[in-house]
């Protein structure tokens, strides 16, 4: 008899998991290293989801059989060969038909809001604005990767520090103290060697995404710079909850989730973001997310594979049991 479900959060910088059992109580927790194949390859995501699953399951000394459902919330799996790709490996999992895969956007959404129906806006090492009607029809603004778009996440925040940098040094921008930061923490000694730097291989989207901790440093030392490429990019993202909410017709009642690791680490990027949507959008409120994303797989392993309604107290279990086991057996590779 299936015992057990396991949400998976896979995001570009690290993958959490979770196990629970059937009446809601997280079991436990753990991390591994970016999932997002666009990232990492299909090999390596192979290898992390099957470490993860191998993990979770040995903690309660299960098999796969045991298993109910497995719900995995991926960044990078908007376009349908992405998700042949996920399908894929699920069968090589042996666990395809217990399977339900989604945009890790429908996770955070569930997670934050503890309901599928809302507007969830990430900004982590990417970001992306995205709303869930009760109906379960969709709309998205953003998420089309860091070449493209990402406004408002840690690498366009970073990689806009970067150019600040230059554009300083070559005199197109005044000094700005972003330079000193940036360099101090890459311990290099002047902007001539940003581009050395720059042109390694390991210099991937997670890096230049880590520099945006500094452009917020002095955004809070008052930098102009700093200031400018923050302030814009909270516009951006508040004008991408604007037009979600208009082109879905989306009710005044609606509440917005602020979620991810730049907001999470930066509370005046938060407020200000907050205050933004507020001005433009007509909704009920904007939130901090109740409950992290791969809470949010769990209750998507729920709904959506075994047909299972969320009662007020598979929701308290789930509260009192995630962060009492969050914090176990988890890596930091």
């Amino acid at each position: 008899m299936s015992k057990y479900i396991i949400g998976v959060d896979g995001g570009g910088t690290k993958t959490s998991a979770a196990i629970a059992d059937l009446e809601g109580n997280v079991l436990t927790t753990r991390t591994a290293p970016s999932s997002n194949y666009h990232l990492v390859g299909l090999e390596k995501t192979e290898q992390v989801f099957q470490t993860l699953i191998e993990q979770l399951l040995l903690t309660q000394a299960a098999s796969r059989e045991d298993l109910a459902a497995v719900c995995f919330g991926l960044s990078g799996v908007g376009r349908p060969d992405d998700m042949a790709r996920m399908e894929a490996i699920m069968v090589k999992l042996g666990i395809l038909q217990k399977t339900v895969i989604v945009n890790d956007a429908v996770i955070a959404l569930m997670g934050g809001a503890l309901t599928d129906h809302g507007v969830i806006v990430i900004s982590g090492t990417g970001s992306i604005i995205f709303g869930m009607d009760k109906q379960g029809s969709v709309d998205r603004v953003g998420g089309w990767g860091h070449v493209l778009d990402d406004e408002g996440s840690g690498y366009k925040i970073g990689s806009d520090g970067l150019r600040l940098i230059m554009r300083a040094h070559d005199g197109r921008h005044q000094p700005t103290k972003v330079t000193q930061l940036v360099l101090r923490a890459l311990n290099l000694e002047k902007p001539e060697s940003l581009v050395v730097w720059s042109a390694q291989e390991g210099v991937k989207k997670p890096v230049v995404a880590g520099l945006a901790a500094h452009v917020f440093e002095a955004y809070r030392l008052g930098d102009p710079g700093a200031e400018e490429i923050v302030k814009h990019h909270s516009a951006e993202l508040a004008l991408g909850v604007e037009i979600v909410v208009k082109r879905m017709q989306l009710p005044a009642t609606t509440n917005v989730v602020l979620c991810g690791g730049v907001f999470s680490a930066n509370p005046e990027y938060f407020m200000l973001t907050r205050t933004r949507i507020l001005a433009s959008a007509e909704i009920a409120d904007v939130i901090g997310p109740k409950m992290p994303p791969v809470v949010g797989a769990l209750l998507c392993a729920f709904r959506r594979k075994i047909g299972v309604e969320i009662t007020r107290g598979m929701l308290h279990n789930m509260r009192e049991t995630f962060f009492s086991v969050s914090n176990e057996g988890s890596s930091s590779d």
